[in-house]
């Protein structure tokens, strides 16, 4: 079976480099085809950007940017003949298909014959696995290309991957990682390319006597139980057909129809083979890289590396009796839906005991029209038992139907095997839509224990399925307790250990809504407050990772329980680069929403005191930004002191955590505190911003550098933001021969028009020069010293300059009109205060946004605290990397990647 899916690559930048030590890959006989060619050394000796972490020497391959992610458009995305060289090492096997969608739309493309074959089989689940780049929940791409729009919109890219690496091997995917992280583009992967299935007859190591099966990481449960049912085996899986086994199934702990008798598919794998974010082929089983397997096992896909292939335990296919069944309510309108509920809630009582028993039932509540609800069990699937023993566990629900006047006809089906049973019980699952969002709760064995506690659950699943927003519920009778999973120490998420129901419900609105700001806001209202009622009635349970609210608040606990600790310390020691990612993954706290950037703390201090500094390290990030601004302090001696302590901090405590100091400087104490800075050897390798007043002379800023090596970023406002001939020479001499590398020139008060041509030629002209290091100019008007014709004149000036260029104002129609014509523009803020009439734009600006859908565009409004700012960084706008009020806000470009 061939399929062409594998690594993508996306977009965005990476931090350093570290070498693992770690053994060498298996080499036993049971190797699959694709493990037996890796990478050696030797064949990346002349291509650094493809070579091992161990190997990498940073200066020449990791930006100096070690917080963001690069783009296209970037300057150091990586070049048509980096991506050539990358094909051409992987045997021609990258490529940068187009979404499926696409030859449903106007264009060279446009094929009807292949449109209807996408459009009819969109919700066929083989359809998207044979694609290159498609996914089977199209809500989470942006909604960009889908079949049916392409009357009303045009097709583009939105969350697909630009370039996708089909590796069919293990060298493949090894070129694939080194590539992503030394060129620092964000990566994602796919779990359906690697397969193969080999049977080993007794696997006699590591304290297990018996068969094992070894099983490709791209292997769907179809294919793996149709392989092991040839053997009169099993392997613990899913029950749906078309999903991968060996990746996020498994890696997020894989619920089972033999849950209940033998725990959690993670809790029986013995070893994989793994492809690290090093690079490294290695295996993971109980006697080596032992804190990657017990993460592999139940913390996530997407996080620790590339799993090629796993190998687990077979057990022998037990009988399974398969009663199936459909209630609805009488046809009579009164007190039918009493009627219905007390069945429901009779079955819902028997919950603990079919679950002791080794029962997996996967049963919905769907509302089907005219006021009617259906209550349908597909299947009640009960291994190792007879169908009079089944016939029995059902008894008491059979007969509340039976009192209640609910026509209930269970079908019972007797198979010898598992595979068999499994055929008939679970048929394949529509995908592709993308007018729902769900959300899960695992309800805890204590909710049945406890009247209370069981009336509350049954009340508030009741509530939900009778909401008229939702698309009623989906769940699973399960308890994988830990002594049925054989008592295994992994990472699987220790809430489904005393696990009774797992249930699935959602929100829903319009197959046309394509506005997604309208559905975030109705996933926002579902996940906070109507969500709330499950979580109410089951404090301290978890949701299952697989199939959850991607914005369930509180995820780590949520997700992993008492595990996530030790998975956020593991993710730390193997993939300190942030290679892997995906929205709520162990790590993905560090990152901006999408993955973009390093989150940064803020702490804008008006005082930073010995009190101050002990609460510092307690901040979870590992990443802190500090803003020291000494215009807060009552005298230089005062700021100097606590500036001090700050290197003493970073010195003694914070040394790990501290990504830079942005030191600002009030015009009163002019240069002279630098002196301070060149005391201060323990602040970080990179002072994030040092920023200058009007004063300081070139030749000043030339000693600062010299005698303070950490600053390698400058931010000046010179006089009048008019450079002198001789200060631009000096300044460059300056740069060339010191390690400084950003320079930030502000440009915003001027005396006369005079003064603005004059800067925005010598822009042209000198500024020329110092292209290398300059990051980006920001204009800003200053009202009592310049007039907005003035300003608005120097700014179109300003735009036909190549420098990036970030502009801060406030009249809308002025906005509307630089963001249209602007091509240099890389960022403009729209600053919101009142004005000198007592005029306020926010309202004008804040349509201008809707309107104008510009990811330029971003909203800063003015006079915030503390609290204010970091919830600009933890709130919907954390793309953007906020430094600090009155300095800079720098929103990275968002070309190329959509809404989602």
């Amino acid at each position: 079976m061939t399929r062409i899916r594998g690594i993508a690559f996306l977009l965005w930048a990476l931090p350093c480099a570290i070498a693992l030590a770690t053994p060498p890959v298996d080499q036993s006989p049971q190797l699959l085809d694709a493990e037996k060619t890796i990478l050696e050394d030797a064949e990346v000796a002349e291509y650094p950007e493809f070579a091992f972490a161990d190997d990498v020497i940073e200066s020449t391959i990791v930006p100096r940017s070690r917080t963001c992610k690069v783009i296209p458009g970037d300057s150091q995305w990586p070049t048509l003949a980096s991506w050539a060289l990358f094909d051409t090492l992987a045997g021609g096997q990258l490529v940068k298909p187009d979404p499926i969608a696409d030859v449903c739309y106007p264009g060279a493309q446009h094929n009807l014959t292949r449109c209807n074959i996408v459009s009819q089989s969109w919700t066929d689940s083989d359809l998207h696995l044979a694609h290159p780049n498609s996914i089977m929940n199209p809500l989470y791409q942006g909604l960009t290309c889908l079949p049916d729009d392409n009357s009303t919109s045009t097709c583009r890219q939105g969350g697909y991957p630009i370039y996708i690496l089909d590796a069919k091997d293990v060298r493949n995917i090894q070129l694939g990682v080194n590539f992503a992280r030394n060129k620092n583009v964000r990566l994602v992967h796919s779990d359906t390319c690697i397969t193969g299935i080999k049977l080993i007859e007794n696997y006699g190591k590591n304290g297990y006597d018996g068969p094992a099966f070894r099983i490709g990481a791209g292997v769907i449960a179809r294919d793996l139980y149709t392989e092991t049912a040839k053997h009169n085996l099993v392997v613990v899986g899913g029950e749906g057909e078309t999903v991968g086994w060996g990746g996020g199934y498994i890696q997020g702990g894989g619920h089972s129809p033999l849950g209940s008798v033998y725990g959690m598919a993670a809790d029986h794998v013995l070893s994989f083979e793994v492809v690290l974010p090093s690079g490294r082929f290695v295996t993971a089983d109980a006697t080596q890289n032992t804190d990657v397997f017990w993460a592999l096992r139940g913390g996530g896909g997407s996080t620790f590396g590339v799993v090629v292939s796993t190998t687990a335990k077979a057990y022998p296919s037990p009988p399974s009796p398969s009663p199936d069944s459909a209630s609805s309510p009488p046809p009579r309108r009164t007190q039918r839906q009493r009627r219905f509920w007390a069945v429901v809630r009779s079955y819902l009582s028997q919950l603990a005991i079919h679950a002791d028993a080794g029962i997996y039932t996967y049963f919905t509540i769907f509302p089907i029209g005219g006021g009617n609800i259906m209550f349908t069990m597909t299947p009640f699937f009960a291994p190792n038992k007879t169908a009079a023993e089944v016939t029995t566990l059902l008894q008491p629900v059979l007969d509340t139907a039976a009192q209640v006047g609910v026509t209930i006809a269970p079908n019972t089906t007797t198979h010898d095997n598992f595979f068999d049973a499994w055929k008939i019980g679970f048929p394949k699952e529509a995908v592709g839509g993308y007018s729902a969002q769900p959300a899960s709760r695992l309800f805890p064995r204590a909710n049945w224990i406890d009247e209370a506690k069981f009336n509350a659950t049954y009340a508030a699943i009741r509530t939900q399925v009778n909401r008229a927003d939702t698309v009623g519920l989906i769940a699973f009778n399960i308890a994988p307790t830990l002594v049925r999973g054989g008592n295994a120490d992994n990472a699987v998420n220790s809430h489904w250990r005393d696990n009774m129901l797992h249930a699935i419900t959602f929100v829903k609105w319009d197959e046309s809504v394509r506005d997604l700001a309208t559905i975030r806001a109705l996933q926002e209202e579902f996940s906070t407050n109507t969500m709330q009622a499950w979580r109410d009635v089951s404090p301290g349970a978890g949701s299952y990772l697989n199939e959850a609210d991607i914005n369930e608040p509180n995820w780590q606990d949520s997700f992993w329980g008492t595990k996530y600790d030790r998975l956020y310390e593991i993710k730390q020691k193997v993939d300190p680069w942030g290679l892997f990612y995906a929205p709520t993954a162990v790590g993905s706290e560090d990152w901006t929403a999408g993955g973009c950037c390093k989150v940064l703390t803020l702490v804008p201090m008006d005082e930073i005191d010995s009190k101050s500094v002990q609460l510092l390290p307690d901040i979870p990030e590992d990443i802190l930004l500090i803003i020291f601004e000494s215009a807060a302090y009552e005298d230089r001696r005062t700021a100097a002191r606590s500036l001090l302590l700050v290197n003493k901090a970073v010195k003694h405590s914070l040394e790990k955590i501290v990504y830079g100091v942005v030191i600002l400087y009030n015009k009163n104490q002019a240069c002279v505190f630098s002196r301070t800075l060149v005391s201060c050897p323990h602040l970080p390798p990179l002072v994030h911003a040092l920023a200058l007043p009007d004063r300081c002379t070139a030749e000043y800023i030339e000693h600062i550098l010299i005698t303070c090596r950490s600053i390698t970023a400058l931010y000046w406002y010179p006089k009048n933001s008019y450079i002198p001939d001789e200060n631009l020479s000096t300044l460059r001499s300056s740069i060339e021969s010191l390690p400084l590398k950003i320079l930030y020139l502000r440009v915003s008060v001027f005396i006369d028009r005079e003064h603005v041509v004059l800067a925005v030629n010598q822009g042209l002209t000198h500024l020329g020069m110092l292209n290398d290091w300059v990051e980006y100019v920001t204009l800003r008007r200053q009202a009592r010293v310049m007039d907005s014709r003035t300003f608005e004149h120097l700014t179109h000036l300003a735009v036909q300059t190549p420098l990036p260029l970030t502009v801060f104002y406030r009249s809308p129609s002025w906005l509307r009109s630089i963001l249209k014509s602007s091509k240099y523009l890389k960022t403009c803020i729209a600053y919101i205060e009142v004005d000198d009439d007592g005029e306020d734009y926010e309202d004008e600006i804040d349509a201008l946004s809707k309107e104008l859908d510009n990811e330029r565009l971003v909203i800063l409004r003015s006079r915030l605290g503390v609290e204010e700012w970091l919830n600009i960084v933890d709130g919907a706008e954390r793309s953007n990397a906020v430094i600090a009020e009155r300095v800079v806000v720098k929103r990275r470009s968002n070309r190329d990647r959509s809404d989602s």
